[in-house]
């Protein structure tokens, strides 16, 4: 497995919008829209891995992650 793209085929859509909040310069509000959440322990480890790397953004203040889940019957 290929631990640096976990999370990321499973973006659908990244939203960025300031927020007016919070002050300048680091007002940025980040939306993530994913797909593939089959199983808890990997939305939580794709949601750790892309937090990794928007860490490194000092303009990001907040990151909301959406994630679609199929439904099924047991």
């Amino acid at each position: 497995m290929d631990y640096d793209n976990v999370g990321k085929n499973d973006i659908e859509s990244i939203e960025i919008s300031k927020s007016n909040e919070i002050s300048e310069p680091n007002n940025k509000v980040v939306s993530l829209n994913l797909k593939n959440a089959t199983d808890k322990i990997l939305v939580w480890n794709d949601s750790t891995n892309l937090l990794k790397e928007l860490s490194n953004e000092k303009e990001i203040q907040k990151v909301i992650f959406v994630w679609k889940a199929e439904l099924t019957d047991t």
